[in-house]
């Protein structure tokens, strides 16, 4: 049986061949920064691809997300909804074993405009080195 997830944690399917996490919309308050998805990776490393999206359109607002690998900002982008809603282009990372990863999003202006991330990526397991 198929179920869809939502929410900030990362998901893996039965085989453990794929991982994904899809937020939905999240409101995001002006001059905060909102997490959208946070997770900590165990042994495994992973070929990832990320998006990023904004549910409203026409708005005077910007927003900005921003992605930490080990508290560490790795991708920062600033979008103006005012000329686009919807998700962008897929930004791709290879997600190392061990690594805590964050995705946030902030927001000029008025805030309480959804925004969103989805993760889905290919698994990958650490290869035998020497005499393990």
């Amino acid at each position: 049986m198929s179920q869809t997830v939502k929410g900030n944690a990362l998901q893996f399917t039965n085989d453990n061949k794929h991982c994904y996490a899809y937020t939905g919309g999240i409101s995001v308050a002006a001059a905060t920064e909102q997490t959208l998805i946070e997770f900590t990776t165990a042994s495994e490393y992973i070929l990832s691809k990320m998006q990023f999206g904004v549910h409203d359109k026409n708005k005077d607002d910007n927003s900005t997300f921003i992605v930490y690998l080990n508290d560490v900002v790795i991708w920062y982008d600033e979008k103006e909804d005012t000329e686009s809603a919807g998700f962008d282009s897929p930004l791709l990372v290879i997600i190392p074993p061990f690594s805590k990863i964050k995705i946030t999003a902030q927001i000029t202006g008025s805030g309480g405009i959804d925004h969103a991330a989805i993760i889905t990526g290919k698994v990958g397991l650490r290869q035998r080195v020497g005499n393990e």
